[in-house]
């Protein structure tokens, strides 16, 4: 009788596990690349419910008040579609950002991440510059610009250094960087460039979202030469290296070059 009880009980059980609604997501990241500050820029992400029973999305949450989401918010039958759209305000926001979309459903996979990214480009500044002004002006040189690490893992601590030449005819100030994905950090060897001279920069690399990732960092300058200075960052991200291999060599990363 107990064995009977104990099959009847799987039988129910399996039903459930496999009458349940899935949400399946078009893609799950959006690169708006260069934007204009101001712009209100939207994205929709599809969504559909390939499961046998309705699916409901009950929140999606931005990681700011910058950005502000609209969803399906009737259940989607097995087989229709519905949608998430992301507005970014890139209002008072110039360089660099990177954006989380937290999704709650009643799917096995309760929470989902969707993320927007992409570049703030400045307002054209109403004061021109004289031609002397310009003429005269500190102008960025790096010596590479683009890094791709490859697979690394989450939360990973990656030092990538960057040569800074000052190539304009006066003094170039360094101030600091930005970086959408709040996951980079910097040292400067000096903070004010005299002309012709080089000084090293060392960026310190945390991605903390799993996937293909690109992560921009804008330079802070006094250069009004240069449209933007910017260091692009892509990994590909993983929870663990589950086999000794030439990324975790004697239980450590091997450095990029």
């Amino acid at each position: 009788m107990k064995g009977k009880f104990s099959t009847i009980f799987l039988f129910f059980l399996s039903i459930r596990l496999i009458a349940q609604p899935t949400l399946k997501i078009n893609k799950e990241s959006h690169d708006f690349g260069t934007i204009t500050e101001g712009t209100q820029a939207s994205y929709t992400f599809e969504v559909q419910n390939t499961g046998s029973t309705p699916l409901i999305i009950s929140n999606v949450q931005p990681s700011c008040g910058c950005t502000t989401p609209e969803w399906t918010k009737d259940p989607i039958q097995p087989g229709a579609k519905g949608k998430i759209m992301a507005t970014f305000n890139s209002q008072g926001r110039p360089g660099a950002f990177n954006k989380a979309i937290t999704v709650m459903s009643n799917d096995v996979e309760s929470t989902r991440i969707l993320t927007i990214k992409g570049f703030v480009e400045n307002k054209k500044e109403t004061l021109l510059f004289s031609p002397e002004d310009l003429r005269v002006s500190p102008i960025v040189k790096l010596d590479r610009s683009l890094f791709n690490f490859g697979k690394v893992e989450v939360g990973q601590n990656i030092h990538q250094k960057v040569l800074i030449t000052n190539n304009g005819k006066s003094n170039l100030k360094f101030s600091g960087i930005q970086s959408g994905c709040y996951c980079v950090n910097y040292t400067i060897s000096k903070q004010e460039i005299a002309p012709l001279e080089t000084v090293e920069l060392d960026l310190t690399y945390s991605p903390k979202t799993l996937g293909d990732q690109t992560d921009i960092v804008t330079l802070s300058t006094n250069d009004i030469v240069t449209e933007k200075n910017v260091i692009t960052l892509q990994a590909k991200v993983v929870q663990s290296f589950n086999n000794a291999g030439i990324m975790n060599q004697n239980g450590g990363a091997v450095p990029f070059k």
